[in-house]
């Protein structure tokens, strides 16, 4: 019971994980921090406008981090409370996922389920 659980989880944090926006997010900070060096390294924008524009983009940069460590939270915690509602159901599934079988087979359901989820949605 405790493996059918331990698949369980992993198939809804993996959905929790592709219907959030982290990806969003990830991107934001990037092309902010491309912006910001494109900013720094440019002969033709001047030192002052640069002064300007760097902690804009340092704000802009922090609160897409922030909101990726909001949404990592997230994950964080709805694995924990999962972990412990499964753990009523069958004591053990907490040691059963963080065992080397338990983040194997993890890694194995949450792979399949992505490639089937992929292949279901493309058709």
């Amino acid at each position: 019971m405790t493996w059918v659980l331990t698949i369980v989880i992993t198939v809804l944090l993996v959905e929790l994980l592709l219907r959030l926006p982290l990806l969003a997010e990830a991107r934001a900070v990037a092309a902010t921090a491309r912006r910001a060096a494109h900013v720094v390294g440019a002969r033709g924008i001047s030192d002052h406008w640069k002064e300007k524009a760097v902690p804009a983009y340092a704000g802009r940069m922090l609160r897409a981090s922030l909101m990726l460590l909001v949404w990592l939270g997230l994950i964080g915690l709805a694995g924990t409370v999962l972990t412990l509602l499964a753990d009523r159901l069958a004591p053990g599934t907490s040691g059963t996922l963080l065992s080397g079988g338990g983040l194997a087979l993890s890694l194995i359901a949450a792979t399949a389920h992505v490639l089937l989820r992929q292949r279901l949605v493309r058709g």
